[in-house]
């Protein structure tokens, strides 16, 4: 196995830290981590310190020595100065003073870290191996370390250099690499596109880079030799001699591979050397190249066996090819799909007689003669993956995500019916070059500089962009490759390795900061409620959710559990809120708090006279501005009696037409609200209210959202603008709100009126 990778994060006075010296250090049930230091108690919880350093009589305590728990389960430390014992009470945030020896702290578990030579700085024990994390102070006087321990995850925590040292070991979790070989010629890069990637069958990798080699690694990743022209492998650089777009092992071991411009090879005898432990080619190799006129074109962009002995080609000007393999391993043209599908990216395999052709022109169903059955949209699709609800994904260059559904085997009437329906997930790029199924059944949607995972069965997201994966990390077209527990994606300057699976056996704990029900009297605002994961692997991925019970869909709310609670009507109200891991693994650990919303004795009362008084004064004031609206009768119409037509004051039509003007000139304005609307009318709130409710028979908040609504329609019906720049032109700061008041108004999304609009 290869050796672990030592990661670590230093947390200072700046980051919350109580003093720059900790004293003693210990992990909790719950999983706090906490540490005695010269100037009170701390609790980290992976996002914030808090500090106790009070007793009920305002006492500073000042240094203090070790830090443990009681069999009991609460918080035991000691002063330096005069040896004076405390437990803590968590509930009052207080030290509480407690008689010498009247309590036997448990012992807890130290790891074994000392200081290292001056160059090196503190030096780690881990799976028999030497780790240094580096000083970054200057003098030796602050480079003492003073205690260290280890928690339940194999983190270890050391107080080192005048900080909170945080040491993780293992592989990352999102891990770019751009050099050929890190151990032994780190200096030596990729230098393009990574455009093809083979987990062989007996062991090892192949990458296929857009310079023209092609890189061998062992199952370990150390690299073996590129292999040459011959189909041998050579350690001296040596390009193969052509851009390699697809790989794929046959069976028979046959490794097939697909370039750009110069046709199809097969090469033959690469496997692995079992107690070598590492790729060679065998004495058998051989590289045979398939070339126009066998082939419509020598562009290839995919390669696809359909069962054991028929090669799907995929071309970029000339569709598709069937080849079938012989018994000697050599291929023999056996059909040929419609040159008019054009330019093909992928392929998949829906059933054994049915294939789906992901091209520039949409999507195609084609036989296994390659005979065209169907096609699906016209827009240019980049790949097709299935849910395990048997939904299909298909990814295109220009809008996104669309989904549609077939049966196993679908008839003539099932291709009729079928149809493409926008994936309204808002955090999905419009570029989507690659669409994978994960291990835990969740879709990864790969764009040029993020991945998204997205859960259909509960509609989480989660969006791993630069900020997580590096700022100089672009994703290339390669087909993603899932093998052994990782998510293998091609970069343009390298590749991209994500671990998928967690630690098994670890699920982090999620811990409020509230009580499990929370009362509030109405007209306050709720406390406010905060959610955090223990998990402290790096790098912190964690994101959140909540939901109101009994609401099926839950709601994203990033990197920071606080739930939008605010002021809410009396009431009992139920939240639920759940968590990822550091990974981005969303687990099973979900907490639920209970908010009941009270009446104080006197607000009832209160209310009833507070009506009485506002609809008196609405009542005057209507009758002093503006009046009622009056109807003038006329005379009857001969032939038949008619009602008259009610005719609106000139003042009340003034306001409507102020209003309408106003909402339009602040239309793109996300802060523009009814408070700013009567401040700009030079009305209260109440009169607003009052003057809607008598002219047009609505709220001012709704006849916002209606004008919004009524523009961002005119935009649509352009068909110039996307879904994401309609949103923001007419006041929306999300697309899914937007999408969701758009619904409400028209009973669709706005992707699918866009679909209508084409139709």
């Amino acid at each position: 196995m290869s050796r672990d990778e030592m990661r670590y994060r230093r947390y200072t006075t700046q980051e919350g830290l109580s003093h720059r010296i900790i004293s003693g250090l210990m992990q909790d049930s719950v999983g706090y981590i906490w540490l005695s230091t010269w100037n009170g108690l701390c609790r980290f919880d992976g996002e914030q310190f808090t500090t106790f350093n009070q007793t009920a009589d305002g006492e500073k305590v000042g240094r203090l020595g070790l830090v443990r728990f009681t069999r009991s389960g609460r918080i035991w430390t000691i002063r330096q100065s005069d040896r004076q014992e405390y437990l803590l009470n968590e509930a009052t945030g207080l030290l509480e003073p407690i008689a010498p020896d009247s309590v036997k702290p448990r012992r807890i578990m130290r790891v074994d870290a000392n200081n290292g030579p001056d160059s090196l700085g503190l030096r780690l024990w881990h799976d028999s191996m030497t780790y240094y994390v580096p000083y970054v102070g200057a003098g030796l006087t602050t480079n003492t370390h003073y205690t260290a321990i280890a928690d339940r995850q194999g983190t270890i925590w050391a107080n080192f250099d005048d900080a909170l040292c945080q040491v993780c070991f293992g592989q990352p979790t999102y891990e770019h690499i751009d050099c050929i070989d890190p151990r032994h010629t780190p200096d030596e890069r990729y230098g393009d596109e990574i455009r093809a990637m083979l987990h062989l069958r007996d062991g090892g990798y192949l990458l296929g880079c857009k310079n023209g080699c092609i890189y061998c690694y062992d199952d370990d990743w150390q690299f073996v030799g590129y292999v040459t022209p011959q189909g041998t492998l050579s350690r001296q650089r040596t390009s193969f001699g052509a851009r390699i777009y697809a790989m794929l092992q046959g069976d028979d071991g046959t490794v097939w591979l697909g370039s750009r411009g110069q046709g199809l090879f097969a090469v033959s005898g690469i496997g692995i050397d079992r107690e070598k432990s590492r790729v060679v080619a065998g004495n058998a190799t051989l590289v045979v190249r398939y070339a126009s006129p066998t082939l419509r074109n020598d562009n290839i962009f995919d390669l696809v066996m359909a069962d054991a002995h028929r090669l799907l080609v995929a071309t970029w000007e000339g569709g598709v090819q069937a080849f079938d393999i012989a018994a000697d391993g050599t291929a023999r043209l056996a059909a040929s799909a419609d040159p008019q599908i054009g330019k093909v990216r992928r392929i998949s395999v829906l059933n054994p007689s049915l294939y789906a052709l992901c091209s520039t022109q949409g999507i195609f169903f084609v036989d296994d003669s390659l005979r065209t059955v169907s096609q699906l949209g016209t827009m240019d699709m980049s790949d097709l993956c299935q849910g395990l609800d048997g939904t299909f994904y298909a990814a295109t260059l220009s809008d996104g995500v669309y989904t549609f559904r077939l049966p196993n085997h679908p008839s003539a009437d099932d291709f009729a019916q079928a149809a493409l329906h926008k994936l309204d997930v808002p955090e999905v790029d419009n570029i989507v070059m690659s669409a994978v199924r994960l291990p835990d059944d969740c879709l990864c949607f790969v764009s040029d500089d993020a991945l998204t995972r997205y859960y259909p069965n509960t509609g989480q997201v989660l969006r791993i962009d630069r900020s997580v994966i590096g700022s100089d990390v672009t994703f290339g077209e390669a087909r993603p490759l899932l093998s052994a527990g990782r998510l293998l994606l091609g970069t343009t300057i390298g590749r991209m390795q994500v671990q998928m699976m967690p630690p098994e056996g670890y699920t982090p704990n999620l811990v409020l900061n509230v009580a499990d029900t929370v009362r509030v009297t109405w007209g306050n605002v709720v406390p406010e409620v905060r959610a955090v994961a223990i998990d402290f692997r790096l790098p912190r991925l964690v994101q959140y959710a909540w939901r109101e019970c009994p609401d099926s869909v839950w709601h994203v709310l990033g990197d920071v559990g606080r739930l939008p609670l605010g002021r809410l009507w009396p009431g009992t109200y139920c939240y639920e809120v759940r968590s990822t891991d550091a990974r981005g693994i969303w687990a099973d650990n979900s907490r639920s708090v209970t908010v009941v919303v009270g009446l104080a004795v006197w607000q009832p009362l209160a209310a009833v006279g507070l009506l009485l008084l506002l609809t008196v004064v609405a009542y005057i004031l209507r009758r002093r501005m503006n009046g009622p609206v009056r109807i003038v009768e006329r005379a009857p119409v001969i032939g038949g009696i008619q009602p008259s037509q009610p005719i609106v004051e000139a003042r009340d039509q003034q306001f409507i037409d102020n209003v309408t003007r106003l909402v339009e000139e602040n239309i793109d304005d996300v802060q523009f609200d009814i408070d700013r609307m009567a401040t700009s009318m030079n009305v209260s709130r109440s009169v607003l209210y009052s003057k809607f409710k008598t002219l047009l028979n609505t709220t001012p908040g709704n006849f916002i959202t209606e004008i919004r609504l009524k523009r961002a329609i005119q935009l649509l019906n352009t068909r110039q603008y996307q879904v994401q720049e309609v949103a923001r032109m007419c006041g929306w700061d999300s697309r899914r709100y937007f999408a969701r008041s758009f619904r409400q108004k028209m009973g669709m999304s706005p992707s699918q009126y866009l679909e209508q609009l084409g139709k």
